[in-house]
């Protein structure tokens, strides 16, 4: 392989874990070239701005996660490979995301379980281009999996039966609600009440910003308790 063509993108807020990789990722510069990113954010820029083959990363980082740069990533570049790194206690997340994974690396990762990895996924991906996926999920399972990770999100949900509606979300606790001509309390109802719906994320803003629900993450999770709403967790849209 040549290097120019073989970029591997490593996502990891570490700069430790970075600078360890990037000592020990040198004699197979040949094979691979790696270069790093330190948040989501900046592995979009990246992907967006340079041909990448590979993306190993981390889930829990800041600014923009994990989780959202695989939605990124399914949606902008669906043929790619990745390999995510994990911490004892992911389990949800690996749950969530299982169907679009080459391979879980479970932290610490050996420098040889991940070279192996990357060169099996770089063949993998050469010889065949698989589809992007899709899962369902209950609704209030996913608002449960923000509260617990503490997640900033925002997120558009694109229903069968209904209007497209808005939802904000500041370290697990839900901020903003907007469906249709209704907002806050009065949109997360109308949510609650559709059967399905995609779910598109964007990128979350730089800042926090201000909060018009009176309710909290428990709060939100009862009112979801008997929800039937059901979310197909897709893509994020470019902004």
């Amino acid at each position: 392989m040549k290097t120019e063509n073989t970029k591997v993108l490593i996502v990891d807020d570490s700069d430790v874990i970075i600078h360890t990789l990037q000592v020990c990722l040198k004699p197979y510069q040949s094979q691979f070239e790696p270069v790093f990113a330190r948040n989501g954010l900046e592995a979009m820029s990246m992907l967006e701005a340079h041909p990448i083959s590979l993306v190993v990363t981390d889930i829990q980082m800041p600014v923009v996660d994990g989780l959202v740069l695989l939605a990124f990533i399914r949606e902008r570049f669906p043929n790619m490979p990745c390999i995510v790194m994990t911490s004892y206690g992911d389990q949800e997340l690996k749950d969530l995301v299982a169907h679009d994974i080459f391979r879980f690396l479970e932290k610490p990762v050996q420098t040889k379980q991940l070279v192996d990895a990357i060169l099996a996924a770089l063949s993998a991906s050469l010889n065949k281009k698989i589809p992007p996926k899709t899962k369902r999920i209950p609704i209030r399972e996913f608002f449960n999996l923000i509260a617990v990770k503490k997640k900033t999100c925002v997120f558009k949900l694109i229903p069968d039966d209904g209007p497209s509606c808005f939802c904000y979300f500041y370290e697990g606790d839900i901020q903003n609600a907007v469906c249709g001509g209704k907002k806050g309390e009065e949109a997360i109802t109308t949510i609650l009440g559709f059967g399905k719906a995609r779910i598109v994320f964007s990128k979350p803003p730089a800042a926090k910003g201000a909060k018009s629900l009176q309710i909290d993450s428990k709060e939100l999770l009862q009112l979801a308790k008997n929800s039937k709403l059901t979310l197909e967790v897709e893509n994020i849209e470019k902004k």
